[in-house]
Formats: C-alpha cells, sequence, structure tokens
C-alpha cells in the first residue's frame, strides 16, 4: 500500500513540473521535418512540403505523452519562403496546444537553379495553450477523495506567446544550423493567472539549437548521412544527438533509408534513448517510421515510443 501511495505521489510530483519538462514536444521529430527545429528552413527547396506526423512517447504506459503535427512550408517567390504549424501534446493530465508561423529568407550563393549552396534565416512567431485535466482527479480516477487546493493544478489554462529565429547554411552535402527560441520570459505556471507580473511562476528558458550533418556518397546507390544536434539553455542543461542514416535508391523509389539516433543527457550521464528508424521516398511521397527506447528503469514499464510521418512534395522545377 505505501508503494502505491509512493508512487501517486511521485506522480504528482512529476505532472505539476511537466508542463516545464515537456518543453519541446515538437522539436523531438526534427529527423523526419527539419523545419520543425529551425524556421530557416521554410521553403528552402522549391517545392510545397506538407507533412502529417505523430508521436506516442512511452506505449503501454497509461497517460504517456503524446503529440500530433501536420506542417507546411515552401517557397513564395525568389528566396522567400514561408511555413506553419499546429499541434497537440497530451503528456499525463497536462496538455498543450498550439503553433507556429514562420517566414524564411533564402540567399542563393552558387546562382544555380538548384539548391546547392544557400543561406537561409528565419523568424516564427509561436503560441502554446497548455491546461491541466482536472477532471481526472474530480472523477477520482487517480486518487479517490484526493484534493485539489494547489493553485498550480486547479489554475486553469494560459496561453504563451513567444518567438523563435534561426539560421541554416547548405552547400552540396553539408548542413548547418543554429536555431533559437523561447526569446521572450513568459511564465508558464498555470496558478496565480491574475497576477500579471508573474511572480513565482517558472519561465521556459532560452533555448539554443546546433544541427549539422554531411551527406557521403558511397556508389551510385549507396551513401550514409552522418549528423549531430546539440541543444542547450540557459539553465545549463545539455542533450546532444547522435545520427546515422543508410540510403538506397532502389528500383521502386527514389531512396529507402535505415537509421538510428543515440539521445544523451549530458547532465544525467544514464539518460540515454536509442531510435532506430526507417523511411522511404516515391516520387513526391515520404514516408518515415521511428522507434525509441529508453535506456533506463523506467523501460520496464513501457514498450518504448512510436513515431510516424506522412508527407507530400509539389515541386516547382529541379531541387
Amino acid at each position: 500500500m505505501k508503494r502505491k501511495e509512493g508512487f501517486f505521489i511521485g506522480l504528482l510530483l512529476v505532472m505539476r513540473y511537466s508542463l516545464v519538462a515537456q518543453e519541446f514536444p515538437v522539436q523531438q521529430q526534427y529527423l523526419v521535418n527539419k523545419f520543425l527545429l529551425n524556421p530557416a528552413y521554410a521553403g528552402y527547396l522549391k517545392c510545397d512540403e506538407f507533412r502529417i506526423s505523430h508521436r506516442q512517447q512511452w506505449v503501454g504506459f497509461d497517460r504517456g505523452p503524446m503529440t500530433p503535427v501536420i506542417s507546411y512550408h515552401g517557397r513564395v517567390w525568389q528566396g522567400l519562403g514561408v511555413g506553419a504549424y499546429v499541434f497537440g501534446d497530451r503528456n499525463g493530465l497536462t496538455n498543450q496546444s498550439g503553433g507556429q508561423l514562420a517566414v524564411a529568407y533564402h540567399i542563393n550563393l552558387s546562382h544555380a537553379r538548384e539548391v546547392t549552396h544557400q543561406l537561409s534565416f528565419g523568424l516564427a512567431m509561436n503560441y502554446t495553450y497548455r491546461w491541466v485535466n482536472t477532471s481526472a482527479f474530480t472523477d477520482n480516477v487517480l486518487i479517490p477523495n484526493a484534493g485539489m487546493s494547489d493553485p498550480n493544478i486547479t489554475g486553469g489554462g494560459l496561453l504563451i506567446p513567444n518567438f523563435t529565429t534561426g539560421v541554416n547554411y547548405i552547400n552540396r552535402n553539408f548542413f548547418a544550423g543554429i536555431s533559437a527560441t523561447n526569446l521572450m520570459k513568459n511564465p508558464v505556471g498555470l496558478g496565480e493567472l491574475k497576477n500579471s507580473t508573474g511572480a513565482g511562476e517558472p519561465y521556459l528558458p532560452l533555448s539554443l539549437f546546433f544541427n549539422s550533418g554531411y551527406y557521403i556518397n558511397l556508389s551510385p546507390m549507396w551513401g550514409i548521412e552522418p549528423s549531430a544536434t546539440f541543444k542547450m539553455d540557459m539553465n545549463n542543461r545539455k542533450q546532444i544527438d547522435a545520427n546515422m542514416r543508410i540510403f538506397y535508391q532502389s528500383a521502386f523509389s527514389k531512396y529507402v533509408f535505415f537509421g538510428v539516433s543515440l539521445r544523451s543527457n549530458i547532465n544525467v550521464p544514464n539518460l540515454q534513448t536509442v531510435m532506430p528508424m526507417v523511411g522511404f521516398k516515391m516520387d513526391d511521397l515520404y514516408f518515415a517510421f521511428t522507434y525509441d527506447v529508453g535506456l533506463t528503469s523506467l523501460q520496464k514499464y513501457n514498450y518504448g515510443s512510436v513515431g510516424l510521418m506522412l508527407g507530400y512534395n509539389i515541386c516547382r522545377g529541379k531541387r
């Protein structure tokens, strides 16, 4: 009995601070949609790119995090690109939904029609609406007869506007970019919403993402793409992803890829995740599947996390 009570108390503590911990549910899907990580990717190719993706974390764990995303970006005029996405996110009893509107400007450094050498700048306006599903408490779903006097839980919803900016560089098979999000200092706690000063409430820290990779041709049919992404924020939290994808040009599709990503939390050495992935491009249709497994003790309580992405491109001229 004490063990169960301890579990529920731990769950309440995790839930209370999960609004801060689950900061980037959308950016976690960047391996199958780089626009989600950096607004400078809006229209970086001369194509209209449509993407639908869904990520289900901790399969088998009740109320595990779940994030669907719908996105579009494309080139609208010469070097001008625009993009947008909307998302929903459920993480235990906390929920959030929101979106992004982005604009980017691309400088062609090669003066060729194809995108082979390009420098891009992007700026995006973000909004997120966050709330807590208190019905699970009032209906005695989690803890019978649990009192709900904490204003951080019962305070209602909160609309959080913010901005993201980014720069990206492409030179044939090489790419590198940096993006910064949470440029505005907005409170994210759900309690005391009428307090205009936001005193005592948590803030999402300014966060930086560095992303770089290189595609290596091994033969006319085979290629590999090693890449890495480093994230850090002003609270000195650091995380690094080491990624490797292998591409094969088949007779039935433009390419098939499979690979793996290893995510490590530098501040917590034992907190790691390994994510195999597979996908293909057939004409203008894209598909990707990811499955990640946490290398922690929590893994024995769930079946990992899965992600699906379906995309379609409408291109004008050569890529």
